[in-house]
């Protein structure tokens, strides 16, 4: 009964942008990434003779446009941006000697000014929409600096994350305030607090043998990383996740718990507050979200927060548990995001539906 499910989602043919490796358009090789607030990716890249650039590309690895990096003093090792008015890049000397720094151009590609960073070899760098700072990393360090409150460049602190051995990424979640850190020498993905305390570990074998940067879009529930010298590709991770929204009703509410359906593992999604003797349940499972009030049929307060375009699963003989076994490699659900619900029909109190669950499947 379960198999099915995603082969019939498959069939929808939904339109996928993600995927796991796409060819980086150039110029240069790609030595980083970062996003904007416009959903796009921004990149650093370099041909190793004296020239780099800063420029776009869509989620799909398109490129949107470009300009030279004129105030690079070495290697650029990381870029990011303020969304509305300047673009960050870090960058190192190639020949050693002296510490690394950080380059400030606006968006027409102009140089503003420059500040250093108290270490030779920067490897990543991320700005907090939030705090208005600047985050550098090297390989296990993170140094904060000033952008819009104060002078810019002006040292706020650092923190060792322990653990860490080869960080050759940073970016801030706008979303739910964390900060997503690569470590290539251990290939982990470790999210943090916004007090950079250690939230999760990944550990994962990455596509590329050598990725750099690090970049992560809400609306595409994905990371992106470049590899610069063997495949000079854009590489795509789909990241699960599983977030509840709305509210159960019936008179005593339902729930719908769904753990992170990640590739070649199981999915549960298990009912709680279940009358002890249902008439029947069911758990709906598609990829829009209706919204539709149930009052007309007689369930007050209740709402339709999943559709059933791909299934609408009925529970057997009380249950409240459904397990979906995820495919290992169903690369074509990166990005697409998936929605749930549970519905109970009740003799005494009728009908009553769930909270609906957001869910998008990943490898990590």
């Amino acid at each position: 009964m379960l198999r099915p499910l995603f082969a019939a989602f498959l069939a929808l043919s939904v339109p996928v942008d993600a995927q796991t490796g796409v060819s980086f358009p150039g110029p240069g090789f790609p030595m980083s990434i970062g996003t904007n607030l416009q959903g796009l990716l921004i990149f650093c890249s370099t041909d190793f003779a004296g020239s780099s650039w800063v420029g776009y590309l869509t989620p799909n690895g398109n490129l949107v446009d470009t300009a030279p990096a004129t105030a690079t003093q070495g290697l650029v090792n990381g870029v990011a941006t303020d969304g509305g008015t300047a673009v960050f890049v870090v960058d190192s000397p190639i020949s050693g000697g002296g510490n690394g720094e950080v380059d400030v151009y606006d968006l027409a590609g102009n140089h503003l000014q420059s500040f250093p960073v108290p270490t030779p070899n920067p490897t990543g760098i991320a700005y907090n929409f939030a705090t208005g700072t600047i985050f550098v990393t090297d390989v296990d360090t993170v140094y904060e600096f000033e952008f819009l409150d104060g002078p810019i460049g002006s040292p706020l602190g650092s923190v060792v994350l322990q653990g860490t051995a080869g960080i050759t990424g940073i970016t801030w979640d706008v979303v739910h305030d964390t900060y997503w850190v690569h470590d290539e020498a251990t290939d982990e993905l470790r999210t943090y607090d916004a007090a950079f305390q250690p939230l999760m570990t990944t550990s994962f074998a990455w596509p590329a043998g050598d990725t750099h940067g690090l970049a992560f879009l809400e609306g595409k529930q994905s990371v992106y990383m470049v590899e610069p010298f063997t495949a000079q590709e854009l590489v795509v991770i789909g990241v699960a996740s599983s977030v509840s929204f709305g509210a159960g009703c019936g008179a005593q509410p339902l729930t719908l718990d769904v753990n992170r359906p990640v590739f070649g593992m199981t999915m549960s999604m298990v009912l709680s507050s279940v009358p002890s003797s249902p008439i029947g349940s069911a758990i709906l499972l598609g990829v829009t979200v209706p919204g539709l009030s149930l009052d007309v049929i007689g369930a007050p307060g209740c709402v339709l927060r999943s559709g059933a375009e791909i299934a609408a699963v009925p529970l057997q003989g009380g249950a409240s548990q459904l397990d979906v076994a995820i495919p290992a490699t169903s690369v074509d659900l990166i990005g697409i995001f998936l929605f749930a619900q549970g519905a109970v029909v009740d003799a005494v109190s009728g009908l009553a539906t769930t909270n609906g669950v957001r869910l998008t499947v990943g490898a990590i």
